[in-house]
């Protein structure tokens, strides 16, 4: 059913910016795009045996290293990519169209989880669904948490609960401007448990949107551990390929607020 508004106003490609056809309103890509979006994430299956995943430092002492399934790489500055638009679109607007594409995403980025969860005779009711928290003043900037919306929007795909388990505290930094050993002290000074929710004997899917060193997972990994949850489960949408320069991501960021200012 077409939506007035959409008559008025139609949807238009996320990616591109091309307004897209009545057969397409309710999707984020126009034809073009989706196709781009699907090759994007075939390559990275392909170059990574079937299954894309990062490993990533365990905060736990001795710690075996944690694997986060993801299913393409983002690449900073390429904003027209169909990939990268919609997660920059998520951020930015968090509307309806990219929520519901990012959580269909994870939901078969981590099908195999969910399997062996069945498997194991888990019932529903033993698993929660949680995600790492937006900034208080990112939140503040933009008015909602992207991860918030995306974990309801899986929780009713999945009929798992999605309950707020995580907080920042109020002086984190953000970590794109932050260095491998500056995001890990970072991840754990600014994250703390604040769930109201026993978590014992639970399974937690832990969801976000990029991984890059894994700091922000490995230590909300960690936090729900230490609260009782039996298993955590990490997944991303996707990940950064190499390590980003966060030297160089604070001048490419000052350059572009300035040119932004003087247009």
């Amino acid at each position: 059913m077409i939506k007035l508004a959409h008559l008025f106003f139609p949807p238009k490609c996320i990616a591109c910016g091309e307004l897209l056809p009545r057969e397409l309103f309710s999707r984020s890509f126009c034809a073009e795009c989706a196709e781009k979006w699907e090759l994007a994430k075939k390559s990275c299956r392909a170059q990574n045996n079937g299954r894309p995943v990062k490993e990533i430092e365990s905060f736990d002492e001795g710690g075996a290293p944690e694997l986060v399934p993801y299913s393409f790489i983002y690449t900073p500055g390429k904003r027209k990519n169909p990939e990268n638009a919609l997660i920059l679109r998520l951020k930015d607007f968090g509307d309806k169209r990219c929520v519901s594409r990012v959580a269909t995403e994870i939901s078969e980025i981590i099908a195999e989880d969910i399997a062996v969860i069945t498997k194991n005779g888990a019932r529903h009711g033993d698993a929660l669904i949680t995600w790492i928290p937006r900034r208080r003043t990112s939140v503040k900037r933009f008015g909602f948490d992207h991860m918030e919306r995306v974990a309801m929007a899986l929780s009713k795909k999945l009929a798992i609960p999605a309950v707020p388990l995580l907080k920042r505290r109020a002086f984190a930094h953000e970590q794109k401007h932050l260095g491998g050993k500056e995001r890990r002290i970072n991840a754990e000074r600014s994250m703390m448990f604040a769930g109201r929710t026993p978590l014992n004997g639970k399974i937690v899917l832990l969801v976000d949107d990029i991984v890059t060193t894994g700091a922000s997972l490995g230590a909300a990994s960690k936090l729900l551990r230490d609260a009782g949850a039996d298993r955590v489960i990490p997944v991303a949408l996707s990940a950064t390929e190499r390590p980003i320069d966060a030297g160089k991501r604070r001048i490419e960021d000052n350059f572009n607020i300035i040119k932004k200012n003087n247009r």
